[in-house]
């Protein structure tokens, strides 16, 4: 049976497809406004971590290149192998000045 596993992480989005062959699979990521005290709130690294025995990623689907579509893909690459990576085609581009004021990890 499939398993949907839809996350609130506030701004963005996170789902986590669980197929019936063990494969997992993620679609966006947003743990940016994660800070420990906020109980509304999932962390979807520790969501995968603590709910999936081998929490390997077959699949990681960004759909667009926004922020809150992608905050904590530098700690999740770290922390979960991700087998296969599907993004849209784009040319969004972010300068070095967006980054200053930016509260997002450039690393993501």
């Amino acid at each position: 049976m499939l398993g949907v596993h839809f996350l609130n992480v506030g701004k963005g989005n996170c789902t986590i497809l669980d197929f019936p062959s063990g494969r997992l699979s993620m679609i966006d990521i947003d743990n940016s406004r994660i800070s420990g005290d906020e109980e509304v709130l999932t962390d979807p690294i520790e969501y995968l971590l603590s709910n999936f025995k081998n929490p390997e990623l077959f699949r990681f689907v960004l759909t667009h290149p926004d922020m809150d579509h992608m905050s904590g893909l530098d700690e999740l690459a770290n922390k979960v192998f991700i087998r296969n990576f599907w993004d849209t085609k784009h040319n969004k581009t972010i300068s070095e000045d967006d980054w200053k004021s930016s509260s997002y990890n450039k690393e993501d």
